[in-house]
């Protein structure tokens, strides 16, 4: 039963009737273990799937997090790197500044 009295098999019904919003692994994790409590197994594989579908998604957001830190690295590498030359370019303006006069 789960908190609102409902068996597993009505859970499990209002679940996938609502899994746009999706569900935690803990809760899949102990529907599954309703299942070994209850030595129901009709739905153990479809919490499988459910499972590795969610661990798979969560994978896949770990890469993309990974690699926005990459390239949030790199920009700000390469935002370095901009600071850099055009202290430079300054630098040379002025240098040509300080030529142009002394050609006079």
């Amino acid at each position: 039963m789960d908190k609102k009295g409902n068996t597993l098999v009505e859970h499990l019904l209002s679940v996938s009737a609502n899994a746009i919003g999706g569900r935690w692994i803990c809760d899949i994790l102990h529907d599954m273990r309703e299942c070994n409590k209850t030595r129901n197994y009709s739905f153990l594989n479809a919490l499988i799937e459910e499972l590795q579908y969610r661990a798979s998604r969560m994978e896949d957001r770990l890469m993309r997090i990974k690699d926005v830190k990459a390239y949030e690295e790199k920009r700000n590498d390469l935002k370095r790197e901009i600071e850099v030359l055009e202290e430079k370019q300054t630098s040379l303006q002025e240098e040509i500044k300080v030529l142009e006069h002394e050609k006079r």
